[in-house]
């Protein structure tokens, strides 16, 4: 260090200028634990050139050695500022908070850390998992359990805070079950249905699945295959969906910071679309609404055209898209590029047909039209005119109210029966008319969709059948309704992407893989422990289940037992698996895996093996894999291997792996290729 010291003043002395003279003082001085030396050098450094965060940072890391604090504060904040490439000032700043104990300023250094990395695409080992790991922790002291289960679940990406992440997961996971009870009674004390942060009843309720994008399973994201085209990224922001379009091939995306995304079949997403730039944004297919992000929109709805309707949380109406039928409520019949600012009243609810639009005003109102096209809103007149609505609904030429005592009216086209008032279908209703079959329940919210309606109970057009009157369905929820008997497949409401808290017993039991806390058995390989659960290994694998019989040695299942047949990441995959029903291993590996599949008689592991070979299959490595599979009696990935040899089959006799065939096997693999026509001649 004092050589360094000595070439830095000579730097220095030769060249007062030089600013990487002072910066190399400034460092060596630390090293020798002088801070206020360093702290003078990186001064008269950042006098020099002010312009580059890393000055900043060294500087603030100098006064927070000796305790000064609020100046290495402002050394950070500048820092960041001036462009913080790698996120360094937000990291000092973060823990420097941390140290401080002002929890809420880490939590929002932390925050913007995370957010920055994710935008920049960059990758930091050690700030990220620090960063996750103390949100949370900070999130689950201060009882946020969502949002410290979705840091906790970043945290098993990384090796140095994976378990910690599965140790605060079980923890939420605790809580979780004994919220719910608390919960329950609750509801069971008002008995009335909850509700969501919107004010929209959420009846039946469906609990909670953890898996996949917070409550939407990945069966869920199955039945709205629109979803697919996204990456995770995106749909983990994402706050709530709404699923239109005439092929149910369009959506509008809520994120979590107030963000707007439209996505769709090209043109479909034209409304409110404002250049091609916003389609460079996660997932490759999303738009950004710009007029409606920081708008904080809670509801959505549309009709044919498409034309699409927004509230927000303030009351504020947006409508924009086609308006052929003067649908958009503004005078004209001028379609609306961009979403804009109705002039009605604050709104509390809204809905949709394929041509006319509702809004119900905080008052109780419902404006509507009536047999003649309506340029603008009107109150609607008849039965509802002494009544205080609480929900609208509307399908394609159909009208629906709730009113506060729980009924239910219809009104508009019935060709399908859609009214739900009985009888005949085809009876127009040019008024309000009450659903006689449902005056001895209490409804509190509805959902409509093109030619059908439905709740729990679901009447008109479904999937192709006519029902007039409204029957129980086995669905759990309205937008499973509209999923599965919809044409198209649309939402009928918001679809809430909701952070998920409880563990499910599969999440339980992956977490509980390699926990040397509540393991019951060890196993070494290669000098590794790996540990790991007797019940559970004999519920999944036949070869544990005779290992571990009655006449098992008391003694040794005390101990650790000793692999020595296979190598360390093949049996850690082959226990994972066990686990969690994935191979996380290199498909160089896979082979060995494929032997340990083989001799425990695992077939569902065996067809992980050929799945995971036959993507990594060359030219060169052809004929290798072709005599594991022969070997192992893989039948699928023998076949596979085959087919691959012989379209390939001048340059795959060229291959070393090709000569190394042994005599028995080269004979019938010219057998099967002379039966597949390899030879002409």
């Amino acid at each position: 260090v004092s050589n360094a010291i000595q070439a830095y003043h000579k730097a220095v002395t030769f060249n007062p200028a030089d600013y990487r003279g002072w910066y190399g003082l400034g460092h060596a001085h630390e090293l020798n634990n002088k801070s206020y030396y360093a702290i003078y050098y990186f001064r008269e450094c950042e006098r020099l050139c002010n312009t580059d965060p890393r000055i900043m940072v060294a500087l603030g890391e100098s006064y927070s050695r000796v305790s000064l604090n609020e100046e290495a504060k402002k050394c950070y904040v500048k820092a960041f500022h001036l462009g913080d490439p790698d996120t360094m000032a937000l990291f000092r700043l973060a823990e420097l908070y941390e140290h401080l104990g002002e929890k809420d300023n880490a939590c929002n250094a932390y925050l913007m850390l995370v957010s920055t990395v994710i935008k920049s695409g960059a990758t930091d080992t050690k700030a990220e998992p620090a960063a996750y790991r103390f949100l949370a922790q900070h999130y689950l002291d201060r009882n946020q359990t969502e949002e410290a289960a979705k840091a906790a679940k970043m945290c098993l990406d990384y090796a140095e805070t994976k378990e910690f992440g599965k140790d605060l997961l079980r923890q939420i996971g605790l809580r979780a079950t004994a919220g719910a009870g608390a919960a329950v009674a609750a509801t069971g004390a008002r008995q009335q249905p909850p509700t969501t942060s919107s004010g929209m009843s959420e009846s039946p309720s469906v609990a909670p699945l953890v898996g996949d994008i917070g409550s939407i399973t990945q069966s869920m994201l199955d039945r709205w295959g629109l979803f697919s085209l996204l990456d995770a990224e995106l749909l983990n922001r994402v706050a709530f969906a709404f699923v239109y379009g005439a092929n149910g091939n369009e959506a509008v995306l809520v994120t979590g910071d107030d963000c707007v995304y439209c996505i769709g079949n090209g043109t479909a997403v034209s409304p409110g679309i404002i250049s091609e730039a916003h389609l460079n944004v996660p997932g490759g297919l999303a738009v950004q609404l710009d007029a409606l992000c920081g708008c904080r929109v809670v509801e959505l709805a549309s009709g044919s055209g498409p034309h699409l309707l927004a509230l927000t949380d303030s009351g504020d109406l947006y409508t924009w898209g086609s308006n052929s039928h003067c649908q958009l409520g503004n005078g004209n019949t001028n379609q609306l590029l961009q979403p804009t600012l109705s002039s009605l009243l604050k709104v509390c609810s809204i809905a949709c047909g394929a041509s006319h639009s509702l809004a119900l005003t905080q008052d109780g109102e419902v404006g509507s039209g009536t047999t003649v096209n309506q340029p603008s809103p009107r109150r609607l007149a008849g039965p509802l005119t002494n009544r205080r609505i609480r929900r609208v609904g509307a399908c394609q030429s159909a009208s629906f109210a709730v009113s506060v005592a729980g009924e239910v009216f219809s009104w508009g086209c019935n060709k399908h029966g859609q009214l739900g008032i009985g009888g005949a279908s085809g009876a127009n209703q040019n008024v309000p008319v009450r659903l006689t079959s449902l005056e001895r329940r209490f409804i509190d919210s509805l959902a409509c969709g093109q030619s059908h309606t439905g709740l729990v109970l679901a009447w008109g057009l479904c999937r192709g059948q006519p029902v007039s009157a409204p029957i129980v369905t086995r669905f759990l929820s309205v937008n499973d309704v509209f999923a599965c008997m919809s044409h198209p497949p649309v939402t009928c409401k918001r679809l809430d992407f909701k952070p998920n808290y409880t563990v499910s017993i599969a999440q339980s039991i992956q977490l509980a893989f390699n926990d040397s806390a509540t393991s019951d058995v060890t196993f070494q390989v290669d000098g590794k422990l790996i540990h790991a659960h007797k019940s559970i290994l004999r519920i999944r694998c036949d070869h544990f289940r005779t290992m571990f019989n009655e006449n098992w040695n008391q003694t040794q299942s005390a101990g650790v037992i000793a692999i020595r047949d296979f190598s360390y990441p093949v049996y850690w995959a082959f226990l994972e698996f066990l686990y969690t029903d994935n191979v996380n291993l290199s498909p160089e590996e896979a082979i060995s895996l494929l032997d340990l599949a083989n001799c425990y008689c695992e077939a569902p592991l065996k067809a992980h093996c050929e799945r995971l070979i036959k993507n990594s299959i060359t030219i060169d490595n052809a004929m290798m894999l072709y005599l594991a599979a022969v070997k192992f009696s893989a039948s699928e990935l023998q076949k596979f291997c085959f087919e691959f040899a012989i379209h390939h089959l001048t340059r795959v006799v060229s291959t070393e792996a090709f000569d190394e065939l042994d005599e028995a096997t080269l004979r019938s693999f010219l057998r099967q290729a002379a039966a597949a026509g390899a030879f002409k001649y």
